[in-house]
């Protein structure tokens, strides 16, 4: 009984030793790992700047705003502390720069809202640029200047389904077309008639249904032929029938 009992405490010694340490080595573990995403997020951070520059050289406006704003995704999980003081000054300008030229452009072609979209962007991530204040407090003028004159944008919204319910319509009228020239002329209707009801003014598929009919209308003959010659035999037997005038009894000479 002693042994067994020696044998049990044993166990359960071991078991809360070994619960212990994991315990213990589980932040650790998880504090290493932490530290090598962050290492590998560095590499990837000089990478991205790296592709950025190389964007910015070739004048691509649109690539070098994303490779920037992906590097500075980086910066912030990575964090202080991993020596990435000039990646993230580098970031910093290289964003601030590229999207405040994204609003020049945006202004220049009249597209105020957009101006002030990318510029509240470079104040987000560099809030004491003194040239994107000086820019946004120049294009809030004149949106207040030209205040009643955008579009709000549930009215733009609408603007653009209508377009793809047009756009939408103008494809089925396409199918229809080469289902009409395939003779199909009944999914030619049905998709004549989808369009229709998704654009009553597209004059195409209007005009296209009635092809539809006069193929119909041309057809119509061909498909009477083969019941021609029985429709003269019945007419010819029409004409054997006895009247009633025949069978009337003969008046006696």
């Amino acid at each position: 009984m002693r042994k067994a009992a020696s044998v049990s405490f044993g166990l359960v010694f071991l078991f809360a030793t070994a619960t212990v340490s994991w315990a213990q080595r589980a932040p650790e573990d998880a504090a290493i790992e932490e530290a090598i995403r962050r290492q590998a997020d560095v590499i990837t951070l000089r990478q991205k700047l790296a592709q950025a520059r190389d964007a910015e050289a070739r004048k691509d406006l649109a690539a070098t705003a994303k490779l920037y704003g992906d590097a500075y995704k980086l910066v912030q999980g990575i964090g202080s502390g991993f020596g990435i003081d000039e990646e993230t000054s580098q970031t910093v300008a290289g964003l601030a720069s590229v999207r405040l030229e994204l609003a020049r452009l945006a202004q220049k072609s009249g597209d105020l809202k957009e101006a002030d979209t990318q510029v509240s962007l470079v104040l987000t991530v560099d809030p004491q640029n003194p040239a994107a204040h000086e820019f946004k407090k120049a294009n809030d003028k004149a949106l207040a200047e030209k205040a009643g004159q955008f579009p709000t944008d549930p009215a733009r919204e609408q603007v653009a389904a209508a377009h793809k319910e047009k756009t939408e319509a103008m494809t089925k009228v396409t199918d229809g077309r080469i289902l009409l020239e395939a003779g199909k002329l009944d999914d030619a209707e049905a998709k004549f008639k989808e369009a229709m009801t998704m654009d009553p003014e597209n004059r195409a598929a209007f005009y296209y249904l009635n092809l539809v009919k006069e193929a119909r209308f041309a057809e119509a003959p061909r498909r009477r032929e083969p019941d021609s010659p029985r429709g003269s035999v019945t007419i010819e037997q029409a004409c054997a029938i006895p009247t009633k005038r025949d069978v009337l009894p003969v008046p006696n000479p």
